[in-house]
């Protein structure tokens, strides 16, 4: 296997006028960044929900959504009843 120390020592004997084309190689290696654009895009696909979905099958996922929202912010807090009555 082919380390670093071995890519950096041959590096060194490339001669001054291939430098461009090697630096070029080696751009290409690299992984390519992620554009902000492409991230606000992949963000606002993701929150306006599935394309796949029927709008039947659609109003069924955001049904069961608001049921379990509605579950989660009205069920007793333990926590909360101890505060409540004081022992």
């Amino acid at each position: 296997m082919v380390t670093l120390e071995t890519i950096i020592q041959e590096l060194h004997q490339v001669p001054p006028e291939h430098l461009d084309k090697v630096h070029e190689l080696v751009q290409t290696l690299l992984p390519t960044p992620v554009s902000n654009e492409a991230i606000a895009a992949r963000l606002h696909e993701l929150l306006t929900g599935p394309d796949d979905l029927s709008p039947e099958a659609w109003a069924d996922v955001e049904a069961h959504m608001q049921r379990t929202r509605a579950e989660l912010f009205t069920r007793p807090n333990p926590f909360m009843d101890d505060e409540a009555h004081p022992a």
